[in-house]
């Protein structure tokens, strides 16, 4: 089901920081899933590239911290709290 168009953004926003807070609590053995998680972090990547954040979108680096996280490895909730506080 797509948001409406009066509220994409909050609808967006909302559903973004749940996957960031679950990033790495996903344990599913449901491969759409999974592929979606990594789908979602290589469009947030591109984002920052876009945006002018980061010069370069290596898709090799971004699997390979998926694939990290695929392993139990990666993304810690404090750090995402620290950098939120910053």
């Amino acid at each position: 089901m797509s948001n409406m168009s009066y509220c994409r953004f909050q609808n967006t926003a909302n559903d973004f920081r749940d996957c960031l807070e679950n990033l790495r609590t996903l344990r599913s053995s449901d491969r759409d899933e999974l592929a979606a998680r990594r789908s979602l972090i290589h469009d947030a990547a591109l984002l920052l590239q876009e945006l002018g954040i980061e010069d370069f979108y290596d898709h090799r680096e971004v699997d390979a911290a998926v694939d990290g996280l695929d392993a139990g490895d990666g993304i810690d909730a404090d750090d995402l709290e620290d950098e939120e506080a910053a």
